[in-house]
């Protein structure tokens, strides 16, 4: 990754190799050494295991890690989340990304970049009742290798799982789906966030918005100290304005906060509202005698407005729509699936955050289920392969490259009931 102030480009996932200790053994008297050891709970794929003597390489052998899945519960009514776990998950371009498919319809894609080697995901069981085929893929773009019993590959198997619908209850509850929290790297000053200026707070000052993160429409407190005492402060929030597909270009943006004042000892304290406008890194510019004298980092994460209607037939218009969405690559997108099928994604750059989406009702009368996935926007020109760009990527939850900059992009968990005539 490659942040700026405009932006987040994402490039591609790197990978350097690391020597792990797995203990010591004892030679024999004709100097022949025997020694088990477990297998790490690591990345998958081929392995050297050296032995090593007084800090030299005297032996060299090879070990190859397998990958394995699970998926749990195995029934439930529809709307039950189904935990999918990995593990030896591998490093090269056909080891490293897996995809899932719900009843041959295509569903998302399987990481484990920073996990070393561990995935994990949750989907949603739908359909009517009945059993249900979960497949686990390896592939190369993004997508399942179906022959892959007769590529170069043919030594790293597929996964199969039934899931067994019990029953239709009804549509659950709309709701949002976080990235684990100890998975969200602290943003920490020396950190490049977008909208952060070029230009540093005076010497004493300091400035700070707490809480840190949150959404369109939430309350937050700016404070400051080592201000000039007894004078007005100007805040400028800033933002991006532009679309990357319209020719026009793009750039950041300032919105007035409004003005406050200092009191006598220099100290601010302003409470306002995040703006209903794009999601991801801001920065409120604190401005005093026309001079920007100090900045603080603000997070708008996506949140939920709501579906509506939610009981439709057959053919009918429903609307989704969510607010926060970002403008950079990390952030820009939303990827979404109908009953655990991809059908595309939503842009919140041009709408300045506001992604409203307007699906049509298919499928028999009963519960169908929206999912809305983080994805990693493919900018022409840099993308890499394993082409992984616009699709839904199910382990966000801890393998989000947007987690290592302290963005928390969730999945948001909807649905809705087709009626009969």
């Amino acid at each position: 990754m490659e942040p700026h102030r405009e932006n987040v480009v994402y490039w591609d996932r790197e990978y350097v190799p690391k020597r792990v200790s797995l203990g010591t053994a004892t030679t024999d008297a004709q100097g022949r050494v025997t020694a088990t050891f477990k297998v790490p709970d690591d990345y998958g794929g081929g392995h050297d295991v050296y032995a090593v003597v007084d800090g030299q390489d005297v032996a060299r052998g090879g070990l190859r890690v397998m990958p394995q899945f699970s998926v749990t519960p195995v029934s439930g009514p529809v709307g039950t989340p189904i935990t999918i776990t990995g593990k030896g998950i591998g490093v090269k371009v056909w080891e490293s990304l897996w995809a899932v498919t719900y009843d041959n319809r295509y569903t998302g894609w399987l990481s484990a970049v920073t996990t070393r080697g561990t995935a994990r995901a949750v989907i949603r069981a739908a359909g009517p009742p009945g059993k249900h085929v979960i497949t686990i893929w390896h592939g190369g773009q993004g997508v399942p290798y179906l022959n892959w019993e007769q590529s170069p590959q043919a030594h790293i198997p597929i996964f199969t799982f039934e899931f067994t619908v019990t029953e239709d209850a009804g549509p659950p509850p709309a709701s949002v789906d976080w990235p684990d929290a100890d998975a969200v790297v602290t943003a920490n000053d020396g950190v490049v966030r977008t909208t952060s200026g070029d230009t540093p707070a005076l010497l004493g000052v300091s400035a700070a918005i707490n809480p840190v993160w949150g959404p369109v429409g939430s309350r937050a407190t700016l404070t400051a100290t080592g201000l000039e005492p007894n004078s007005p402060v100007d805040l400028v929030y800033m933002t991006a304005r532009g679309s990357r597909t319209s020719g026009l270009g793009w750039g950041l943006a300032e919105i007035g906060l409004g003005q406050a004042k200092t009191d006598g000892q220099g100290t601010l304290k302003y409470d306002f509202e995040i703006p209903d406008d794009l999601g991801g890194w801001h920065t409120v510019k604190l401005v005093q005698n026309g001079r920007v004298v100090a900045e603080a980092p603000v997070l708008v994460v996506p949140s939920l407005v709501g579906v509506t209607p939610t009981r439709v037939r057959v053919g009918e218009t429903f609307q989704v729509h969510i607010k926060g969405v970002g403008w950079t690559e990390l952030d820009n997108i939303y990827a979404v699936t109908y009953d655990n099928a991809f059908i595309g994604f939503a842009c919140g750059f041009n709408s300045n955050g506001d992604v409203t989406i307007n699906l049509q009702a298919s499928g028999q009368p009963g519960t169908h289920l929206i999912d809305l996935y983080p994805a990693i926007y493919q900018a022409v020109g840099h993308a890499q392969p394993p082409l992984l760009y616009d699709i839904p990527q199910l382990t966000f939850y801890r393998d989000h490259p947007s987690l290592a900059l302290g963005y928390r992009l969730p999945a948001f968990r909807l649905a809705i009931e087709v009626v009969g005539d």
